[in-house]
């Protein structure tokens, strides 16, 4: 890049779409290049990138072997769809009346980390499916009552999964248009309970977390009473 591209490219705005889920977690435009960061959701792959300048007579962006004519919005704002799948290596500015040599500015990639963003979306699944669930447990003298609510329209049935010390005791199926489950008959000590939901093909449609109840024996103290 000369001293005559260098003056145009600092006046030339180059900058990326920010309405919509279609916009780069973060966009630079240093000195020699263009730095495009994916947005968090890998799956969104295409980015439009405005380029403007009344300096400028055309815009070009390489796709492989083959430059591709920028679309034109105006008559100073050029616009190309860069896409994380066909990187293009690198944007061609021409000048006009030749003022300057045709400018060609290089295009650097960092991809989002595709591990994290499947991490974050299940663990959002999940709590939605929780929220939905909305488990509760109680408990009286020698019993567990475990409350839910269908996570689908598709449920069909629920499971509990009662465990002592990390044992498994005893499973309880419920029907479809039950959403509780008593445990009666059980000794005072700690318990963990799991609800498991499925579908009419017994697709698992829901597992909750571990569970706690505690039953203890009731207070044996007597009653006083005033004396009148």
């Amino acid at each position: 890049m000369d001293k005559y591209q260098s003056y145009l490219y600092e006046y030339i705005s180059i900058y990326p779409n920010r309405d919509g889920e279609n916009k780069l977690s973060d966009y630079q435009k240093e000195k020699n290049k263009i730095i495009l960061t994916q947005n968090e959701n890998y799956n969104i792959t295409k980015y439009t990138i405005y380029i403007a300048s009344l300096a400028i007579s055309k815009v070009e962006y390489l796709v492989g072997k083959k430059y591709i004519k920028a679309e034109t919005n105006n008559p100073y704002t050029y616009s190309i769809e860069l896409d994380f799948t066909k990187k293009s290596k690198q944007i061609k500015i021409y000048f006009k009346y030749d003022i300057a040599d045709p400018l060609i500015i290089p295009i650097e990639y960092i991809e989002s980390d595709k591990e994290k963003y499947d991490a974050k979306v299940i663990k959002e699944y999940k709590n939605t499916l929780k929220k939905k669930a909305n488990v509760k447990v109680n408990t009286g003298d020698g019993i567990i009552n475990v409350t839910f609510q269908p996570v689908s329209k598709s449920f069909s049935y629920s499971k509990v999964e009662l465990y002592t010390q990390n044992q498994l005791m005893a499973k309880y199926k419920t029907s479809k248009d039950v959403y509780f489950c008593s445990i009666t008959g059980l000794a005072y000590g700690y318990y963990e309970i799991i609800l498991i939901q499925y579908d009419k093909a017994g697709k698992e449609l829901y597992r909750s977390d571990y569970l706690s109840a505690v039953l203890t024996k009731p207070s044996s103290k007597p009653t006083v009473r005033p004396w009148y």
